[in-house]
């Protein structure tokens, strides 16, 4: 009996903490940020985390307390499994009084949301680089107060499958701006917290595994603060060998000068490639072997960056495969592990500029290219037709007449031309890349706020959609949707569109393929353009270069026999040569019997050169954001101006 009253009780007193709680959250305004601390908040906010720490049964085992400095407010920065890795580092570390930057959505939760928002937690929207800027800035104030602690996840969301996710680099300036150390902490075991409950005791492990002093983070690149801090989390968490086995494989492959070890991810596509090449190799070096390893594309710039960042390049591969717009990125921060392709073995001629640029720093090559991402417009001839029109009306054509012949096509039709998804800029680039345009200049200096060409592509963009012959939808499933349930009469993207396209078998011989419009009235605008694509490096661990430039001199850069026998995973070959082939002049039944392969070959040596840099993913994602916004009626100048400081900003200037 007396136990039944100690639980009435216990219940009891739980849910007049509750009331009281939801009573003071009433008085925390949701449309202002907190940048003072409330200590009545905070022990507010600590004696519920505790409880909830009993409640859910969860041990915490910490090391490493004493390498955080006592006398300043760091930066703490760690990896992210869970939801409630910031409730319990914030009980951990409550004698910093820390502040976490998180999701919107947590700030959504009935009175934790408010509680949290009055304690200075600060919300970080990701997918507007503009908020999130702000967010920072907000961050980096706290900090400079020295106040209050900050605490931050660069991986930006939970990370449910182990390793680390890519970072949100810019986070980091948070420290540099505040001249504050960065404390590292690595947490394991909350993800397992949920499948405990009410059954076991959950361990939840927490180590400082690093800290930063202030003046060598002031010191450093935001990159390089990056790898560091990716570097000590994956040590802690399975050590050094972030490669695992790979490594040790690699240690029996350098017994052998006569095997190349090849990194590469899709086995339908690339490995298939690969396996090809092998063969073709073989005949005449029957000595040779080939060590094909599936590696995913996140776990190849994973293990680079590691590679790169410690000086261990004995975990790399002799030859790795990898995306053109991550190459700049990689040389430039990392140039010990890639390894210069000599001009005497490869003739880089017989390829196409606009592919070879991608994989060339300082007039030198790093990449031997592989797949083709030239970019095509796919038409329905049918719905042309009912329209009163041909594949030629769409040929060597300007984006106005497009605009206005699209117009036609929606009044007869009911189907605009083209969808897009909402938010990404593929086909923003695609139109810029056409006219030779970039969004750097050759120095390295961003190019967005008084790019000209930009801002035609921008109100090019807004004509299409607001004519309605541009449709956006809200994601990949709904974009390949559009196309193969005929809700549209046209598709503009890298080439490797046409394997989607192609699933709609119904639609055999109703689609055709051309070039993609151009910008009206600007200077050097073509009728081509990229959207995609990968090239083979080798690493700066192998162990015969000469054989490996060999191999890629015989097959990737030599080889029609290849790009023949590959044609039917879709790897479609920007080595012009191959477009000689007869496997290339084959007509295509389902693209209206048009040789298909020889013309995207053709159209890949027209395609403009252009400057993408390290940052070129970030300068992306901002002037989609800067459309977006533009679209809804914003100030072009004051967006594009916004999208250039966000890029300045996350390159540290």
């Amino acid at each position: 009996m007396i136990i039944i009253y100690i639980l009435g009780g216990i219940i009891a007193i739980f849910l007049m903490y509750i009331l009281f709680l939801f009573v003071c959250s009433l008085f925390v305004r949701t449309d202002r940020q907190y940048t003072e601390d409330s200590r009545f908040y905070r022990h507010l906010l600590y004696g519920a985390t505790g409880f909830a720490m009993w409640f859910l049964r969860v041990k915490m085992h910490v090391t490493g307390m004493e390498k955080i400095p006592v006398d300043v407010k760091p930066l703490f920065v760690g990896n992210h499994l869970s939801n409630y890795d910031p409730l319990i580092e914030w009980h951990v570390f409550k004698k910093w009084d820390v502040a976490f930057v998180s999701k919107p959505e947590n700030f959504k939760i009935p009175i934790f949301g408010r509680i949290i928002r009055r304690c200075c937690f600060m919300p970080i929207d990701r997918s507007d680089p503009g908020k999130a800027l702000s967010t920072i800035k907000t961050a980096t104030e706290i900090l400079q107060k020295g106040d209050m602690a900050v605490g931050v996840y660069p991986e930006g969301t939970r990370n449910r499958q182990g390793g680390l996710l890519p970072f949100h680099t810019g986070v980091f300036r948070i420290a540099q701006k505040a001249h504050a150390p960065i404390v590292v902490m690595a947490i394991h075991g909350t993800e397992n917290i949920y499948r405990n409950v009410l059954r076991r005791r959950s361990d939840v492990y927490i180590d400082v595994v690093d800290v930063i002093p202030a003046d060598e983070v002031k010191a450093m690149k935001k990159n390089e603060i990056s790898d560091r801090v990716r570097l000590v989390l994956e040590k802690d968490e399975k050590g050094i060998a972030a490669c695992g086995n790979q490594s040790e494989s690699n240690k029996e492959a350098k017994k052998d000068d006569n095997t190349i070890t090849v990194w590469c991810w899709d086995k339908t596509f690339n490995i298939f490639a690969m396996e090809e090449a092998a063969k073709i190799y073989q005949e005449d070096h029957q000595d040779v072997k080939i060590d094909i390893v599936e590696v995913g594309d996140v776990d190849v710039q994973s293990r680079l960056t590691t590679a790169g960042i410690s000086g261990d390049l004995s975990t790399l591969p002799d030859v790795f495969l990898m995306l053109d717009q991550s190459f700049q990125k990689n040389v430039i921060s990392y140039p010990d592990i890639f390894t210069e392709i000599s001009e005497k073995k490869i003739d880089f001629s017989e390829f196409a500029p606009g592919k070879t640029d991608f994989s060339v720093v300082d007039g030198k090559h790093y990449g031997v290219p592989f797949d083709n991402g030239v970019a095509i417009a796919c038409y329905r001839t049918d719905i042309l037709q009912e329209a009163g029109m041909t594949l030629e009306d769409f040929t060597d054509i300007t984006w106005d007449e497009w605009i206005e012949k699209g117009k036609v096509v929606l009044e007869k039709t009911g189907k605009p031309l083209l969808t897009t998804t909402a938010g990404e800029c593929d086909l923003l680039t695609m139109m810029l890349q056409s006219a030779g345009a970039s969004l750097f200049n050759e120095d390295g200096t961003t190019n967005i706020a008084k790019n000209d060409t930009l801002k035609k592509v921008i109100d090019t963009y807004c004509k299409m959609k607001d004519s309605g012959v541009l449709q956006e939808v809200n994601n990949w499933d709904e974009y390949t949707g559009s196309m193969v349930n005929s809700e549209v009469a046209g598709v503009i993207n890298g080439c490797w569109i046409m394997g989607t396209i192609q699933t709609a078998e119904d639609q055999s011989g109703k689609w055709a393929i051309t070039n993609i419009p151009k910008l009206t009235n600007v200077k050097g605008a073509t009728n081509y353009s990229n959207n995609g694509g990968s090239s083979w490096a080798i690493s700066g661990n192998c162990g015969n270069v000469e054989l490996a430039e060999d191999f890629l001199a015989s097959t990737f850069a030599g080889s029609t026999e290849l790009y023949d026998n590959i044609l039917s995973c879709g790897a479609i070959s920007t080595w012009t040569p191959a477009g000689d082939s007869d496997a290339y002049a084959v007509p295509n039944e389902f693209f209206s019997g048009d040789a298909v392969f020889e013309k995207i070959v053709d159209y890949s040596t027209k395609v403009p050169s252009i400057i993408t840099g390290p940052y070129f993913h970030e300068a992306r994602d901002a002037i989609s954001v800067a459309t977006t916004n533009i679209t809804n009626g914003a100030d072009l100048e004051k967006e594009l101006k916004k999208a250039e400081d966000t890029v300045n900003f996350n390159m540290g200037q």
